[in-house]
């Protein structure tokens, strides 16, 4: 579960990933949001939430040192990226 604030600072949004009409409804809405969103997970961790019409991208501050991106699409698939963070 993340939980991230909107650009209106009344709304909170939480994505669950295993959720996914869910993070439709959230795609659904991609308008609404004209940056970023920025939260933390259930670790504590940073995210990077982007929201875009035919998918979500949620970059994640790992706290082993990395940084974990994934790409949740409208028709279920998925993809996992890494990388070395530099922080």
């Amino acid at each position: 579960m993340i939980q991230a604030n909107t650009n209106n600072l009344d709304e909170m949004i939480e994505v669950n990933t295993s959720n996914l009409d869910k993070m439709i409804q959230l795609m659904d809405r991609n308008k609404e949001f004209d940056e970023d969103l920025f939260g933390t997970n259930e670790n504590g961790e940073y995210v990077q939430i982007g929201v875009y019409k035919n998918f979500l991208a949620i970059r994640t501050l790992q706290s082993n040192g990395w940084e974990r991106t994934n790409i949740y699409y409208r028709d279920g698939s998925s993809e996992e990226l890494y990388e070395r963070s530099g922080r």
